[in-house]
């Protein structure tokens, strides 16, 4: 449960500003060749959906748009108007998935909800691994409705035959706080078309994993406080040639603006038998309350409504990783509570019992971050006037060889990692700036026995600034200003090579800004109350294999003002 929002924390008034957050609208979005204005039609163009959502109060999901054939698919509904009241149980849904060779699903959720609520974490999961994670829109009194799509064809090893699904959303209903989320949920199930761009497999998602095993023995999230770890034992397959590690991580209470803390650096260290074996330096999420109440009128922060899960390439461990293990993750400089859980994905040469050994892990924990104070305008009291910059480094490679019956496999992962942080504190009005940075470069390769080679090349980018104070009025303890802005960017580069498949290219650029201003008024001393948000984004995805999309999107006072979505799919 997510319960840091703006009115839960005037209490805390003396903390730094960004711990304070709000209540807020829901969220629409639309999918990836589901084109509107301005957008060029060849015929692998899925159908037109929602013509506009200018003037609509309706959420955005603001993120990786969601490439959706045109084929036909096979739809399977999960859920149907679900209420998530007070304390809830999770809702257990057991469905029969029909046989077919998929190519693609898409997990499609949608909700509605009306009241005062504070924003509250969706987690879903198939059997035991969870699929999907997200926060859910706050709601108006007149009501909001939202869709958000997730590409979950990863996760089809398990979207088969007869199989429950758990959704949770851990909501609280008092005589104030009254909003109940209804949702539904549906999977679409898109056969094979090799001529469909959408819905052709791409050398980035690597070959379909041949089992998922998931890392708790529940549908579940463990959580886990400072100074301890998440620990799991499994017994895996003796026939793994494969493995990557599908991570989900939520960031709770004082550490859900980690990079706005002191500290501002996260690490998730993922270790197998004690040995270091992967490493996530976390996204900051801003979920639907953060920093203002209104920033996120209708347009949500970067992946807040579906945050996704962190993939860490095991594979120079997968010759070793027959029988017993122990996996243990630990959070770096955690402040409260995160909430963790995932899978494995493994690829098997089932009949085959394989073995191997690791040559190289030159990854250490934990990485050590440089942070520097400094006293603004020389000030030596005690007011906190400062600046504290925070910077941090990482560079390692694991190698390790797979024995096979069909050969020898050299596995190698490169990963160079950088992290800056820089805030600034001002007295006595609680003024705050944070500028954050990060750059994660990863390199995978897998070498066969007859110099056959595929390689994976990411580079991933972000950025976070923000700013805002609290004012308390000097003639009310209920009034108050609070001023604030936060801007946001994506940026993300994929390459992959494989045997006999095209090289693939992608590029994603995504940027929001966001501006907001809430004066709390007291009518005792007429002092109005007046709110005012402005959001603006914009959103850019490109293939080698023909898949463009464009998005320009503005909100002004609570609604759409502009929203110019053009994409296309390139026939062959």
């Amino acid at each position: 449960m997510k319960t840091s929002t703006f009115f839960h924390r005037l209490a805390l008034i003396f903390v730094p500003i960004l711990l304070l957050g709000a209540i807020l609208s829901g969220s629409t979005q639309v999918a990836f060749g589901q084109g509107r204005s301005g957008g060029s039609r060849p015929h692998h163009v899925a159908p037109i959906v929602n013509a506009s959502r200018t003037g609509s109060a309706n959420p955005v999901a603001f993120g990786e748009p969601v490439a959706i054939p045109s084929t036909r698919p096979t739809i399977v509904h999960i859920l149907t108007n679900q209420p998530f009241g007070n304390a809830p149980s999770p809702a257990q849904s057991t469905v029969t998935l029909p046989a077919g060779h998929w190519q693609k699903a898409i997990l499609t959720i949608t909700g509605s909800q009306k009241g005062r609520q504070f924003d509250r974490l969706l987690l879903i999961w198939a059997a035991n691994t969870p699929i999907f994670t997200g926060v859910t829109p706050e709601p108006t009194q007149s009501g909001i409705a939202w869709t958000v799509q997730k590409d979950v064809t990863a996760y089809l090893p398990l979207l088969t035959g007869s199989q429950t699904f758990t959704t949770l959303i851990n909501n609280y209903v008092t005589s104030v706080y009254t909003g109940i989320p209804v949702i539904s949920l549906s999977l679409s199930l898109y056969p094979r078309n090799d001529h469909d761009r959408a819905s052709a497999a791409t050398a980035w998602n690597q070959n379909q994993a041949d089992s998922i095993v998931a890392l708790t023995s529940s549908p579940t999230m463990a959580t886990v406080h400072p100074n301890n770890t998440f620990t799991t034992t499994l017994k895996l397959s003796h026939t793994i040639t494969g493995a990557y590690l599908d991570l989900y991580s939520i960031a709770q209470i004082n550490d859900e603006f980690w990079w706005a803390s002191n500290p501002a650096f996260r690490e998730l260290e993922v270790s197998i038998d004690g040995k270091p074996a992967g490493v996530a330096w976390p996204f900051p999420f801003v979920y639907t309350g953060g920093v203002n109440p209104y920033l996120w009128r209708p347009i949500s922060a970067i992946n807040t409504l579906n945050m996704p899960s962190y993939r860490l390439d095991l594979t120079p461990f997968a010759g070793l990783l027959g029988g017993q293990h122990t996996i243990t993750i630990n959070v770096l400089n955690n402040q409260d509570y995160w909430l963790l859980s995932g899978s494995l994905f493994l690829k098997e040469d089932r009949g085959h019992a394989t073995s191997g050994s690791l040559t190289q892990d030159t990854l250490h924990f934990p990485t050590l971050a440089q942070t520097t104070t400094t006293p603004l305008l020389s000030d030596t009291s005690t007011s906190g006037n400062s600046q504290i910059d925070t910077t941090a480094t990482q560079q390692y490679e694991l190698a390790g060889k797979i024995q096979t019956a069909h050969g020898t496999f050299t596995a190698t992962v490169k990963s160079s990692l950088n992290f800056s942080n820089d805030q600034v504190y001002t007295n006595p009005d609680n003024w705050q700036l944070a500028h954050g940075f990060q750059e994660v470069t990863t390199d995978e390769s897998l070498l066969g026995p007859h110099a056959s080679k595929s390689t994976r090349h990411s580079d991933e980018t972000y950025t976070i600034d923000t700013g805002g104070g609290y004012i308390q009025s000097a003639k009310s303890q209920s009034a108050f200003l609070l001023p604030s802005n936060l801007s946001q960017t994506l940026n993300i580069v994929h390459e992959a090579s494989s045997p006999g498949m095209q090289d693939y290219q992608s590029t994603l650029n995504l940027n929001l800004e966001s501006f907001a201003n809430l004066q709390s008024g007291d009518s005792s001393v007429n002092v109005p109350t007046v709110a005012l948000g402005s959001t603006t984004g914009s959103g850019n995805f490109e293939t080698n294999n023909g898949l463009f999309y464009h998005l320009i999107l503005a909100a002004r006072a609570g609604s759409i003002t502009e929203d110019n979505l053009q994409a296309n799919f390139k026939s062959n």
